[in-house]
């Protein structure tokens, strides 16, 4: 009696076989969504770096309006973002207008940012103050 039960511990070669089986199946059918995953990860930081730069860019020019039309590159992480900006309505002063004096002082500005064939535009009013 103890060599039958000797025989069915364990597991048969046959059980191994179809046990390797089902788990290389199961390995085969997610290993494709983790690659779109880790690609997916790196278009969103390749995204999210254009973005905040022309954003930066924007914020730059309306802090110091003398920057409209310069080109400039921002680092972001491994990233060259090439940022540059171009007046498309209105004009800017010089210098501001006196008070009182009801003039604009405001244009559109608009702001491209280049990295990896992605892009991101962001336009915004620019004003010079007293």
């Amino acid at each position: 009696m103890s060599k039958q039960l000797q025989l069915k511990k364990g597991f048969s070669l046959m059980e191994a076989m179809v046990a390797l089986g089902v788990l290389s199946m199961l390995i085969a059918m997610v290993m494709p969504g983790i690659g779109r995953f880790i690609r997916a990860t790196g278009d969103d930081f390749v995204n999210m770096c254009v973005w905040e730069s022309a954003v930066s860019e924007l914020r730059r020019i309306k802090s110091n309006p003398n920057q409209i039309g310069r080109t400039f590159t921002y680092r972001c992480g491994a990233l060259n973002v090439t940022v540059n900006s171009q007046l498309i309505s209105g004009t800017l002063p010089n210098t501001p207008p006196p008070s009182g004096q009801n003039q604009r002082a405001c244009a559109i500005v608009r702001v491209n940012a280049n990295a990896q064939g992605r892009t991101a535009t962001i336009s915004g009013p620019v004003c010079r103050f007293f």
